[in-house]
């Protein structure tokens, strides 16, 4: 398994930052069973995320952090998709199809001590809980990142700019062969 180069996500709001910070990165990657997904991004809350919790609970409310919003429309049929997020202290949120009930294995980690201004988590993700596609080598998901912040500041690594789904707005995840790594690559 290698990383590729990170997808680099733009403001979507005209508002400055109280600091530059730099921009929010996601780097992608998978093996046979695992997608794996990187988040550095700023951190724009005054405090630091609260310690990581010890057990994970799903469906966290995420608006009171700054926190990474995945979609993944695994079949592009544009109508439906998985929705992940992960907040700058580890909570998550998931849905497919809109269902409370869907609750993908996964893991995140973020680290105790995250770096002054940022924040970093990485996840894994089962690729059997969100897809029925055995090998993922050749095929594309139609993908969204959206960082958003506790003072209400976005960013987004496709040309979505709306706080909705807009799957039509995706940019593309390109599975390149095994050992390469999973690569993006935004359609604009």
């Amino acid at each position: 398994m290698q990383m590729v180069s990170p997808s680099k996500l733009s403001r979507s709001s005209d508002q400055p930052l109280a600091e530059p910070t730099g921009a929010a990165t996601v780097r992608w990657s998978y093996d046979d069973r695992y997608l794996y997904i990187g988040i550095d991004a700023p951190l724009d809350s005054q405090t630091a995320p609260a310690k990581p919790p010890k057990l994970r609970k799903y469906d966290s409310d995420l608006n009171a952090a700054d926190f990474m919003h995945f979609t993944l429309d695994t079949d592009r049929d544009y109508s439906s998709a998985i929705e992940l997020a992960v907040s700058a202290s580890g909570l998550t949120f998931d849905r497919c199809c809109d269902l409370v009930s869907y609750n993908p294995k996964y893991s995140v980690a973020v680290p105790e001590q995250p770096q002054p201004g940022r924040w970093t988590a990485e996840i894994a993700i089962r690729i059997s809980d969100m897809t029925t596609q055995t090998s993922l080598t050749g095929r594309a998901w139609a993908v969204s990142a959206r960082c958003k912040s506790t003072k209400g500041q976005a960013a987004s690594w496709s040309s979505m700019i709306t706080e909705q789904v807009a799957l039509r707005s995706a940019g593309l995840l390109l599975f390149v062969p095994s050992g390469s790594g999973a690569t993006a690559a935004s359609s604009n």
